[in-house]
């Protein structure tokens, strides 16, 4: 499995650590899109992208239609989950997890994990900013056990209500 993401994945590193122990994780507070597209056609280009693919980028700004799709192009048909944004003050977010919801589709190899309405009903695994979660806390280990479902995965979902649904376009 291969992550790319921003201070959101570093926040719950150790949580996804503990959980998926061969996947290979590149994270970096302030990452916008458009780094992490570098990430992942470096990956693509060394031959090291795996069969699933964890992509949690947003959060920083706007995530635009061309981004997504070339981030499914860069993916060549593995398993995409894509996590919505959770930022009450990002004014992009709302486009951001929109996009996500209409052009991630099952007919893309594409799943949208629903982290923001997920956190929205956990305002306690936060930090004061309500974006940020301590490392390797309970909102990480959420944040991981969201990842493993959207996979198919059975890891413990101690700290998960039903798993949230986006309303979106059918695959």
């Amino acid at each position: 499995m291969t992550a790319v993401g921003d201070s959101i994945m570093v926040d719950a590193m150790p949580n996804l650590r503990s959980a998926f122990p061969n996947m290979a994780i590149d994270a970096v507070a302030g990452r916008q899109v458009a780094t992490g597209l570098s990430v992942m056609q470096t990956l693509a280009n060394l031959g090291r992208l795996e069969a699933n693919i964890v992509v949690e980028l947003g959060t920083n700004g706007t995530f635009t239609p061309a981004q997504l799709d070339r981030i499914l192009s860069l993916a060549g048909g593995r398993h995409v989950v894509l996590l919505t944004n959770h930022c009450a003050y990002c004014m992009w977010v709302p486009s951001n997890n929109d996009l996500m919801a209409t052009r991630c589709t099952a007919a893309r190899a594409c799943t949208v994990a629903d982290w923001e309405a997920l956190a929205d009903l956990h305002p306690e695994w936060f930090g004061r900013d309500g974006v940020h979660m301590p490392i390797g806390g309970a909102g990480g280990q959420a944040f991981a056990e969201l990842i493993s479902r959207s996979l198919g995965g059975r890891i413990a979902t101690s700290h998960l209500d039903p798993l949230p649904v986006r309303a979106g376009r059918p695959s």
